[in-house]
């Protein structure tokens, strides 16, 4: 099973740490995976041109997204899209990705993938669940409903790294999409 995680956060702090003890879990259990931290890659935003939904079913903008992102998006079994909360919604780097993925909505070519959401943040419970609703309403734009979602309340960088009882859930979590995959597949 390959696994591709999609961290929407600018720095390695309580996101980038569950994602990781995630696919430790995963990777534990003989998964395939893959760490693909947005901020390093160069993603250009949606010009909003829709040439996509013409004869045109790519996007006209050759970045990484299409060079190299969308391509793993295809091959993986499964995603894990993870961002911290900023004002309630996900990163900006996290929301580039999303809108570029506009040209596979129609007709929606990712429906049949797995995905598990990880939503980090300080501040309320209730600014965590909203970050959350903003994965599921992308993945609605998509046909894909989240077969896991992680919520991490967390307000200091790296602040997880004090929380074992959240590290050794995660790790978990991958064990258990995991052993999910594989009873899906016989």
């Amino acid at each position: 099973m390959k696994v591709l995680a999609i961290n929407g956060s600018p720095r390695k702090g309580n996101t980038f740490l569950a994602i990781e003890k995630i696919l430790e879990g995963a990777e534990s259990m003989g998964a395939e995976t893959e760490h693909l931290i947005l901020k390093e890659k160069n993603i250009k935003d949606c010009t909003g041109c829709d040439i996509c939904f013409g004869t045109e079913k790519d996007c006209h903008i050759k970045d990484d997204m299409e060079l190299e992102i969308v391509p793993k998006m295809k091959q993986a079994d499964l995603w894990i899209l993870g961002s911290p909360n900023y004002f309630n919604i996900v990163s900006a780097h996290m929301k580039r990705w999303m809108d570029r993925t506009d040209p596979y909505c129609k007709p929606p070519i990712f429906k049949d993938k797995k995905v598990v959401t990880v939503s980090v943040g300080g501040w309320s419970d209730d600014s965590v669940s909203r970050l959350s609703r903003s994965f599921d309403d992308f993945l609605i734009c998509h046909g894909i409903k989240a077969v896991e979602k992680i919520k991490i309340k967390a307000d200091k960088f790296r602040e997880i790294k004090e929380m074992p009882e959240v590290l050794e859930m995660c790790f978990q979590k991958g064990k258990e999409i995991s052993k999910m995959k594989i009873e899906i597949e016989n």
